[in-house]
């Protein structure tokens, strides 16, 4: 485990001790709870950190010399309209600067937010009774070998050709080497529990473990990557949370057509730099929120 492994681990057990309970209730809601008390952290920490009364003389200012502008160009007064413009250019690089603080009082519990937000709201937590799809990835000389799961009680296996034992075939995407390596795919039933699932892999003499929870509350990292074997990475296929329903992700790259950046290519549905549609809806529900409290409670 490395370091910045486990730092993120503390941060994820300590902040499920604050917010764990909200788990429990539509993702919706959490996302909403989230979104806003983000908007709250960035709000409420200004007064304590700037001068409310320069930023107020400072946005009263710049009303002002809007109107001025307005007048001067129904005049055609050039010099006059560069002049306001550089006061207000000047104002806006003073009210920048007071910007610097808040963010940094902020930065701490945003982050904390954060890292929970990203372990618990990207996927939709495996409830008992529904399929879970499992991939395995190995280098390019496991083609045509088999690998083995190893058979879990409380798991059982379904799809095409089912069995614990499968061949490894080509993985129809290329790798970040350009290379073709190899997968292999098994389709679970889970009955629900509170501990999680352990699978075990072997194949090639190498033995790897995943853990998969399916307590309709939280879910396993999604993607586990091993190294000095034959198997390269385990994924589980869990459902992107999409908020309400109809929030979509943002892709930026398409690799298919895009190998623009291939060393970040990674075993995902999705190319490693996107949005996710979960931080889509979330930044939707935050960035207002910051302006409209501001508003509410005077704060500049």
């Amino acid at each position: 485990m490395t370091m910045l492994t486990a730092l993120n681990d503390f941060i994820l057990n300590f902040m499920d001790v604050i917010l764990g309970w909200m788990l429990h209730l539509p993702q919706g809601v959490v996302l909403i709870v989230v979104g806003v008390g983000t908007s709250a952290i960035l709000t409420f920490t200004r007064p304590f950190v700037t001068n409310q009364n320069l930023l107020k003389r400072c946005k009263d200012d710049k009303k002002r010399l809007k109107q001025l502008i307005c007048e001067a160009k129904e005049s055609r007064d050039k010099e006059a309209i560069k002049r306001h413009r550089a006061s207000i250019a000047g104002i806006g690089m003073k009210t920048m600067r007071a910007e610097v603080k808040p963010l940094l009082l902020a930065i701490v519990p945003i982050a904390l937010l954060a890292v929970w937000a990203f372990s618990r709201l990207a996927f939709v937590p495996a409830v008992g009774g529904e399929t879970i799809d499992v991939a395995v990835f190995f280098r390019a000389t496991s083609i045509d070998k088999v690998a083995q799961m190893v058979p879990v009680d409380g798991l059982d296996v379904s799809g095409e050709g089912a069995s614990w034992v499968r061949r490894v075939v080509e993985d129809p995407k290329v790798a970040a080497d350009g290379k073709t390596n190899g997968m292999a795919t098994w389709t679970l039933t889970a009955t629900q529990r509170d501990e999680p699932y352990v699978l075990v892999i072997r194949h090639g003499g190498q033995t790897v473990k995943k853990e998969l929870l399916v307590d309709g509350v939280r879910y396993s990292p999604t993607i586990e990557v091993y190294e000095g074997g034959p198997i390269q990475a385990v994924e589980l296929k869990l459902k992107s949370y999409k908020p309400f329903g109809i929030v979509p992700g943002i892709p930026w790259l398409d690799w298919e057509s895009d190998a623009q950046f291939p060393w970040l290519r990674v075993y995902a549905e999705q190319p490693p730099l996107c949005v996710d549609p979960w931080l889509v809806g979330y930044l939707v529900i935050c960035v207002p929120f910051v302006f409209v409290l501001r508003r509410l409670c005077h704060i500049y």
